[in-house]
């Protein structure tokens, strides 16, 4: 059985390997977000340029879905974005109605609103046979707004564990080291870092690494005035993008990872630090209560909420067997819970039924 995948997701791809022949990812040229990721190499890739964004460009899908599914003889089309969706179900109808239908939503920010959501779950039920919920708050809003279970999966990402070297000494010197992996942007709140690294200034010697895309240079302009105007430079260090092979090897060398977002849906970092064995604190929003149990794998705080971020930094800087308790059975859960194997039968059993 072979897989069309409209959009890159290569974590997808992974659970969709353990049960399928062959998976063709199509990558979107047209949009800024676009990159090769190394991960590429193991699938048959198509290059698009069409920019399915727009009523025209779902219209020429629908052609290249007649097109793509002949050639790589797929029985499943996987959509990552909602007019993909579109065009995938409007394939189906006027060519193949034996495709099977399956979509997922990687924007977290979208399923903030209501109107957004109501509208989402509408078109789930008219164009998809199962719908895959990275996390649970978006599976429960579906629920309630008439989704049929049957028709949807709860699915976080999955993470390559055994790929990530594992912390093992959690004592720690002066400084306290933490790190953070993503792109800095608003949303992902490396501002906040820099608040709570000024409430702890006066007591504690803390060091935050940011590694991701720099892009956006207004808001990393911002970052570094406030960290010159608080005296923290040399405290949190914008240090752009990482290669993924190299971050493998060092994450376990921090003291702990911290996660400020503003909202996530099941967000690959925090299982890589959970993999390296590191202590993550981490915003209690969307998505991420999925991967972490308060106090049990990691901890949380109330997002933007400078004192209770600061607080539980404190608790991780003097209780080392607090660090190891969390790295450990972090690593534990991801090792057990979030492979590509369990997915892959989880979403089979889901979706037998259609092949």
């Amino acid at each position: 059985m072979n897989v069309l995948m409209l959009g890159q997701s290569t974590k997808i791809a992974k659970v969709l390997s353990c049960f399928c022949d062959e998976i063709t990812i199509v990558v979107e040229t047209s949009l800024k977000t676009s990159r090769l990721s190394k991960e590429l190499k193991d699938y048959h890739v198509i290059m698009c340029p069409t920019d399915i964004f727009s009523l025209g460009g779902i219209l020429c899908r629908v052609r290249e879905l007649k097109k793509w599914v002949k050639d790589t003889n797929s029985k499943i089309i996987f959509s990552n974005t909602r007019n993909d969706m579109i065009a995938a179900k409007i394939y189906s109808l006027i060519y193949n109605r034996n495709v099977i239908l399956i979509a997922t939503s990687h924007n977290s920010l979208a399923w903030n609103n209501k109107i957004r959501v109501r509208l989402m779950s509408c078109l789930i039920r008219l164009t998809t046979d199962c719908f895959v919920s990275l996390a649970s708050f978006v599976h429960n809003q579906l629920i309630n707004f008439g989704v049929k279970e049957k028709n949807l999966i709860f699915l976080p990402n999955i993470i390559e564990y055994e790929q990530w070297k594992v912390k093992t000494n959690y004592s720690i010197l002066s400084p306290f080291r933490m790190v953070y992996v993503a792109y800095v942007l608003p949303n992902k709140c490396q501002d906040f870092i820099v608040d709570v690294l000024f409430m702890l200034a006066n007591r504690y010697n803390v060091v935050v690494d940011c590694y991701g895309d720099l892009t956006n240079s207004e808001y990393v302009d911002s970052i570094q005035e406030k960290v010159k105007r608080y005296s923290l430079e040399g405290n949190l260090n914008l240090l752009g993008c990482i290669d993924n092979s190299l971050l493998k090897n060092i994450l376990k060398s921090y003291d702990a990872y911290i996660c400020p977002s503003k909202m996530e849906m099941s967000p690959v970092n925090i299982l890589e630090a959970q993999a390296s064995g590191l202590p993550v604190i981490a915003s209690n929003v969307g998505g991420i209560s999925d991967l972490i149990r308060d106090h049990e794998d990691g901890l949380l705080f109330e997002w933007n909420d400078v004192e209770d971020a600061a607080d539980k930094i404190i608790k991780l800087i003097k209780d080392e067997e607090l660090r190891l308790k969390l790295g450990e059975t972090a690593r534990k859960r991801v090792s057990e819970s979030y492979t590509a194997q369990i997915a892959g039968r989880k979403l089979f059993d889901k979706i037998k039924n259609y092949c």
